[in-house]
């Protein structure tokens, strides 16, 4: 860059440019091409204390980008657009150089410790207080939580004591109840709506004094929270048992209901005989429901080890390669098949426990891998791992003894899913109990857990029954 500088007498050559680039920039601004303000640049011992090179890069190679396509039309030869070419090159190496030698491109990560120790020290504040214990809860909710007198006195305040308006509020919260759940149990909530309307025409007609209003629409607001009426039989735990026996006994006390009876006598008690049919209906239902029935996963068929059979191996579909030689039986995976060895005469229930135990490696060698990962990322440590055939689960953990227990099935499901379900029981290591802070520890260890979860639950099962 100094080559055809020529010093002026009394001055080195760096002297010189840099009073003439200054004179430039001050004087002739426009002409400048490019800008560069360098301090004390790698020049040796010897550079001046203050050498500044002015150069406007950016706009450089902005116009350098918005002819580019046109240079040869604008008549420049293919030996001056290298030529251009090279300049911009040039350039854009000074300015990284410059940059990385002026310390412009700052690594923070050295600075992390000292940030969190002055944030620690100088910033302060306090910890969230919590207002009022049921500020997530809808009016229904709270109501039944703490009461319709503390309800109407935290929610509905601002109406300064207006009984209709706070009547009329109440009564739409539990009439859009109604409308949005009433397809799920049809009778149980026609019996709600028709309870709803006798209490607000009991209030409008002024037949019942205020106290009781309020009394009658919190014990129906309970039943509508509940999803079912407070003198339920005990065996109808699910929502579905309920719909049953609801449908069943509005049937039954209809004058065409043709229920047959419930004792020897012939007495005739509708509930009784609706809970006994609705309780054999249901399991009728769960025994032979399809695969993809609503909430019921698919299950794959039997596998009997054959010669072309499909066979998974995370998350991909392999065809099974029989061959029969004297050698000991190994599995391998090759591209679209595995190819199983066995010693010829094999039956089927040695082939699948040659097939099981290398399924049982896999997971071993995999979740080996994510442990020593994890157990850095979260601070634990695991002291034992197991991986077996479990017919109800796909993982768990023994915080006492730091034990992990993994289901051999995870080998045919992607590696996301084997890792989410690690992390999970690795998680049990910090906090046992499925709460708010284990859901937050997932939440900041493995942002997608729950796609993972969603994934591995709509993919085919082995087993009939399983739950996590």
């Amino acid at each position: 860059m100094l080559k055809d500088i020529v010093a002026k007498p009394g001055m080195t050559k760096t002297e010189t440019y840099e009073q003439w680039a200054k004179t430039l920039f001050v004087k002739e601004p426009a002409n400048m091409k490019l800008l560069v303000v360098v301090d004390k640049l790698l020049t040796g011992f010897d550079a001046p204390h203050c050498t500044y090179l002015y150069m406007a890069t950016v706009a450089l190679v902005r116009a350098y980008a918005n002819m580019a396509d046109e240079l040869e039309e604008a008549g420049y030869s293919g030996e001056e657009i290298a030529r251009i070419k090279q300049q911009l090159d040039q350039a854009l190496k000074l300015r990284e150089l410059i940059r990385q030698a002026s310390g412009e491109t700052l690594d923070l990560k050295p600075f992390e410790a000292d940030m969190r120790h002055l944030i620690d020290t100088y910033i302060e504040a306090d910890d969230p207080r919590r207002i009022s214990p049921f500020e997530n809860l809808g009016l229904l909710d709270l109501i039944v939580k703490s009461g319709i007198a503390e309800a109407i006195a935290t929610r509905l305040g601002c109406m300064q004591g207006n009984k209709n308006a706070i009547a009329e509020t109440i009564e739409n919260n539990v009439r859009s109840t109604i409308i949005k759940e009433h397809l799920t149990d049809p009778a149980f909530y026609a019996n709600i709506s028709a309870q709803l309307q006798e209490i607000i025409a009991q209030r409008k007609a002024k037949a019942i004094a205020y106290e009781e209003y309020l009394q009658k629409i919190a014990e129906l607001t309970k039943q509508v929270a509940a999803g079912q009426a407070k003198d339920n039989p005990a065996a109808l735990d699910t929502p579905g048992k309920r719909a049953l026996f609801n449908n069943l006994k509005s049937i039954a006390a209809s004058p065409l209901g043709a229920l047959p009876a419930a004792d020897d006598q012939g007495a005739y008690a509708p509930a009784a005989v609706a809970l006994d049919l609705a309780l054999k209906i249901d399991a009728v239902v769960k025994r032979v429901r399809p695969d993809g029935w609503r909430g019921v996963q698919a299950r794959e068929t039997p596998r009997e080890v054959l010669e072309r059979e499909s066979h998974d191996l995370w998350g991909r579909r392999y065809l099974l390669s029989l061959v029969e030689e004297e050698a000991a039986p190994t599995v391998t995976n090759h591209p679209g098949s595995l190819v199983l060895r066995v010693r010829p005469g094999t039956s089927q229930a040695q082939r699948e426990v040659v097939m099981a135990g290398w399924y049982r490696r896999q997971v071993r060698d995999a979740a080996a891998e994510l442990i020593e990962t994890w157990e850095c990322i979260l601070g634990v440590r695991v002291h034992r791992l197991f991986v077996q055939r479990m017919k109800t689960r796909w993982g768990s953990c023994s915080p006492e003894t730091r034990t992990i227990r993994l289901n051999t099935e995870l080998a045919k499901k992607p590696v996301q899913c084997l890792e989410y379900i690690l992390v999970h029981e690795l998680m049990h290591l910090l906090e046992r109990h499925h709460n708010a802070r284990f859901v937050e520890l997932m939440d900041r260890s493995l942002p997608r857990w729950r796609q993972s979860r969603e994934l591995l639950n709509g993919l085919p099962l082995t087993h009939e029954e399983w739950h996590y």
